[in-house]
């Protein structure tokens, strides 16, 4: 510069910047003192993943700030609207500087106008009520800001950077949450058919109510899928991702006790297993610190490699779990039955090998069930007695890969559907054989009275004629109708479920896909319709009250006043309801609509996922999911969207001869029915989800159907599917387990034996 300034170059570019650096020194807003007597003016500004604002005073036509706040929203803040965050942002003042501003006049510039609504509303809900509460104890000036840059940038004056590049600006502050990373793409094919190494699978469960939990871990052999090791653990006082990291600690430590450094693991918990992968924070103090130990976990090894699948497929882990936490203590798998059994219901070779996707094997004979008889009467309660873990597996099957090692031995000859509807029969036996009241009752109905003491034969007498046994020794609940229950045909059988496989019933009728995750009465209604046991509503109602996506994702439904111009129709799909459920995450098939269809009259819900919701697609939408199944209606009734009202739609009702009744502006109450069964897809559906991003929730959406459409409904006394069809739809269980007998022989037996 020295030297510059003696060749006396030109320096006009050199003091033209340092009087730009001047003025902005000069310019930069500073804070000023608060004056109580002139009105305070609040500024809010938010972007993605902040809410900020200033409190200022205007002097000279000039607003100067008097204070500066702000802060990084949480995680459920950064999904609500920029409108939403800058009533976030307004509500901050008031709350750090309510001393300061309390008495005075307040003027809020804002781009929104929620402001003002928020305040005036009177059909705000939500965090909307709360946040009304708050803001109507001021006295405040809500001004909307039109323009940018010529309204809030010229309030302002002296900013540094102008308003509209704050956010650009902000960039390099964005937190790490704030940014979102998406779940690399995981190839769950992962190993070549002739792999040679380790596979560690792992579950966990917990009991909200007591806070129990076990956890169960297996070591698999590679080649072959062998066990090598496979334990269960009790735990006290944990939540259900607690317990999920202990299993993972567990094996860990298996795993290392055996000096295995190479290793696959594979758990059906996205949290866990994202955590440790590093694709998703960990918030809570109890979980850093079992992640924390993972941590160090790992150092131990040369290779760790992290797989999530579905619970379907780990369901030897599973198996593990559930057993650990009925026995109500920890244990080791050491009998070569239970080995079997576990290699057997694994279905992780169907997701981690390449092969395993195009084997076409012949079904064999598992070596456990070669030498069955199927007549036996006294059988011994041996291993295949323990609890099953899921309803499908309440009766064995033969997993591909388990076929493909059976299929080297073609001495074997293939086991027939009937013969495993035999086996699982006699599973069913064997368990009831193992309960003494279940028993008495067997032995109390074959006529064997001598082994009963004259007490207890008369107390036995009381309740034996309610059941009866078919001609296999299966004992069934016959069943009785009831003014609530007039489809409840006098001695109908149901299936008395002994207690161990209870807790495979009631995943079916709750968390399968067949129960749908509905409630207390709708489960237990699914479960009386084929089963019984003692108790069997009592722990329906527990079941549901433990389930933590129920817990965590449902609340309780409104209760709107009766519904305006109601319709009745006289039969099915007479008058039918319409409605969308918009701004859906981008499923892998492009649908990010779901238009729901619904029966008026019987309730009966169909549903079709939509990439777009043009009135041509709502037309075609409309002709695939009722018209082809069930013809054209008499009546449509719908709210007034755009999509429904338009002069397509309207040419399309009348070419089917339909009426068309929309309901009055602002009043979903009108159709009510529809608006209900919205809020128990949606729900059903979120309980469902599996992948990170939500992009199965069309697949989840379909299958579901399923499940609402056989559910018990307390307005009808009825299933939708009933109503329309005019039969039962039959669930995975009852067609396992094969027709029903059609009669009972031994009642008329009985009551001979009664009037003796």
């Amino acid at each position: 510069m020295d030297e510059q300034i003696r060749s006396k170059r030109d320096l006009s570019r050199a003091k033209e910047s340092f009087e730009i650096l001047k003025r902005k020194i000069v310019s930069t807003p500073l804070l000023r003192h608060p004056d109580r007597t002139k009105p305070f003016v609040i500024i809010p500004h938010a972007n993605r993943w902040a809410a900020c604002a200033v409190l200022g005073q205007e002097y000279e036509g000039v607003i100067h700030p008097v204070r500066f706040t702000g802060r990084v929203l949480n995680d459920a803040e950064l999904r609500y609207h920029i409108a939403e965050k800058e009533v976030i942002a307004v509500l901050r003042v008031l709350q750090l500087f309510r001393t300061l501003i309390e008495g005075c006049p307040l003027e809020v510039y804002t781009r929104y106008s929620v402001l003002k609504w928020i305040i005036q509303s009177k059909t705000a809900d939500g965090r909307c009520v709360p946040w009304g509460v708050t803001l109507s104890h001021w006295n405040l000036d809500i001004r909307k800001v039109r323009k940018d840059e010529d309204g809030l940038a010229a309030i302002m004056g002296a900013g540094i950077t102008p308003r509209e590049h704050l956010d650009e600006v902000a960039e390099s502050l964005v937190p790490a949450k704030g940014l979102v990373k998406a779940p690399p793409v995981i190839s769950v094919e992962m190993l070549e058919d002739d792999f040679e190494g380790v596979v560690l699978s792992f579950d966990g469960a917990a009991k909200t109510s007591t806070r129990k939990g076990s956890c169960g871990c297996v070591l698999w052999k590679l080649p072959g899928w062998s066990v090598i090791e496979a334990q269960g653990f009790i735990l006290e006082d944990v939540t259900v991702n607690d317990a999920e990291y202990n299993g993972l600690l567990k094996g860990l430590q298996m795993a290392r006790k055996k000096a295995i450094t190479e290793l696959v693991v594979v758990g059906d918990s996205r949290i866990v297993i994202q955590q440790v992968q590093g694709l998703i924070n960990c918030h809570q103090p109890n979980l850093q610190r079992k992640l924390a130990e993972c941590e160090a976990l790992k150092e131990h090894f040369t290779s760790l490699r992290l797989v999530h699948v579905k619970r379907d497929f780990n369901q030897a882990a599973d198996y593990i779990t559930s057993k650990t936490l009925v026995l109500d203590d920890s244990w080791t798998v050491q009998e070569e039955d239970e080995r079997r059994h576990l290699e057997q219901v694994s279905k992780i070779p169907e997701q981690l090998m390449k092969s395993q996707a195009s084997l076409g094997v012949d079904i064999r004979v598992p070596e456990s069930l070669a030498d069955v008889s199927f007549q036996k009467e006294d059988v011994d309660v041996g291993s295949e007695s323990a609890p099953l873990p899921n309803a499908a597996r309440v009766m064995a099957v033969v997993t591909r890969s388990g076929a493909q090692r059976e299929a080297e031995d073609s001495s074997r000859s293939p086991l027939g559907p009937l013969e495993y509807q035999a086996e699982r029969w006699r599973r069913i036996k064997v368990h009831q054989r193992s309960e003494e009241y279940l028993a008495e009752l067997v032995r109390f109905l074959k006529g064997d009275f001598e082994s009963f003491s004259p007490r207890r034969l008369r107390k036995i007498n009381k309740v034996a004629d309610l059941f009866a046994l078919d001609s296999r020794g299966i004992l069934y609940r016959l069943a009785r109708s009831t003014r609530d229950q007039p489809r409840d045909f006098a001695d109908e059988p149901r299936l008395v479920v002994p207690k161990a496989l209870q807790a495979d019933i009631l995943h079916y009728a709750h968390e399968d896909y067949q129960g749908g995750r509905q409630g207390k009465t709708r489960t237990h209604e699914r479960l009386r319709s084929e089963f019984y046991w003692p108790g069997m509503y009592a722990d329906a109602d527990r079941f549901v009250e433990e389930c933590v996506d129920c817990a965590s994702g449902k609340g309780r439904p409104p209760t709107p006043g009766p519904s305006p111009g109601s319709i009745t129709p006289r039969r099915p799909f007479e008058a039918v309801s319409m409605d969308f459920v918009t701004h859906m995450p981008k499923s892998a098939r492009v649908n990010t609509f779901l238009l729901l269809f619904q029966d008026i009259f019987s309730g009966y819900v169909m549903c079709k996922p939509m990439s777009s919701t043009t009135t041509q697609d709502v037309a075609e939408a409309y002709e695939e999911r009722v018209f082809r199944s069930f013809g054209a209606s008499s009546l449509i009734r719908h709210d007034q969207g755009p999509r429904f009202m338009s002069e397509v739609f309207t040419r399309f009702r009348e070419l089917l001869g339909s009426r068309q009744r929309a309901t009055l502006a602002y009043r979903p109450q009108a159709n009510g029915q529809q608006e209900r069964s919205v809020q128990t897809v949606i729900r059903s559906v979120r309980a469902y989800i599996a992948e990170a991003d939500q992009s199965d929730w069309d697949d989840h959406a379909e299958r579901l159907m399923f499940a609402l459409n056989t559910s018990f409904g307390a307005t009808r006394l009825e299933t939708p599917f009933y109503l329309v069809h005019g039969w039962d739809a039959q669930g995975t269980v009852s067609a396992m387990l094969g027709p029903r007998p059609s009669s009972v022989q031994e009642k008329t037996a009985y009551e001979w034996r009664r009037k003796f």
